[in-house]
């Protein structure tokens, strides 16, 4: 298939492994390389995970974040798709992002 499709290849970057915080914000971004080379890293993050917390208004504290039910990984891949569309990235652009949970429960 390499052969018949130019620019295709096997060799995927692969992060170190980590840990899950299970706070909700934990997510996996796969894309293709016209995200990565229009974007830093915690650009990437950033946008991505915008707005999965916001203020609680059922605790006293008005600093409380709490997970947004709002915030879809669907919603964040539009954001990310969005942002190398507005700085006038050269390559075509795929983005998966998935919400990552905890569960194994306590001790793994």
């Amino acid at each position: 298939m390499k052969r018949e499709i130019p620019g295709l290849t096997c060799v995927p970057f692969v992060s170190q492994p980590v840990r899950i915080k299970d706070d909700g914000r934990d997510v996996a971004v796969c894309a293709t390389r016209g995200l990565w080379r229009s974007l830093e890293v915690g650009e990437v993050i950033s946008c991505a995970t915008a707005s999965v917390f916001e203020k609680s208004s059922s605790n006293s504290s008005a600093s409380q974040l709490a997970p947004s039910p709002r915030w879809t990984p669907s919603a964040g891949a539009a954001r990310l798709v969005d942002l190398v569309r507005r700085r006038r990235g050269k390559e075509d652009v795929t983005v998966v992002v998935v919400r990552l949970e905890d569960t194994c429960g306590p001790g793994g």
